[in-house]
């Protein structure tokens, strides 16, 4: 079995985080907020103060899971909106397909809440996910998400889809 290191990006690895954030879309834009052909039009500097911003801003959270050679394979990332205070939002879980099924989306978001509750221990952590994605459903009520509603998204692929709204209850 292949051993994996949780790290947590800083702003230097802006092209690493530019490359799983285009892979994520391109696996599957029925998951995510975020429109393939946006993220592919950043040029880098727009990339690099993006993720300048999001590492160093205190509201933003990333941890990926890398291989023991250096490959980004997962991720999972929260932010607290700043018309949202209070909640942060568990966002952008991807595991890579040849990598699936060895945990590391568990391991990722368990890691983000850990960090969520120390440094905002009173906050609400949510998340949403497509009605569709069964897996990824079932992994977050297994985690302690339970589903306080249905809204409707227009996610990566520009269609209009069904989400369950869900709060962490542990």
């Amino acid at each position: 079995m292949e051993q994996f290191e949780i790290y947590t990006p800083t702003p230097e690895d802006w092209e690493k985080v530019r490359d799983i954030s285009i892979k994520m879309l391109e696996t599957d834009q029925r998951a995510f907020l975020d429109r393939l052909e946006d993220l592919q039009a950043r040029n880098d500097d727009e990339w690099r103060d993006l993720i300048q911003e999001r590492m160093t801003n205190g509201m933003s959270y990333m941890n990926i899971a890398k291989t023991t050679d250096g490959r980004w394979v997962a991720t999972a990332a929260a932010y607290e909106a700043p018309d949202e205070p209070g909640i942060v939002w568990i966002v952008g879980i991807y595991t890579d397909p040849d990598y699936r099924g060895n945990g590391l989306a568990e391991r990722l978001i368990k890691e983000v809440i850990q960090q969520i509750r120390v440094d905002r221990p009173k906050h609400v952590i949510k998340l949403e996910v497509n009605t569709k994605q069964t897996a990824a459903f079932e992994l977050y009520k297994k985690l302690g998400f339970t589903t306080t509603k249905t809204v409707q998204s227009v996610l990566g692929d520009g269609q209009t889809h069904d989400e369950y709204e869900m709060v962490y209850q542990k």
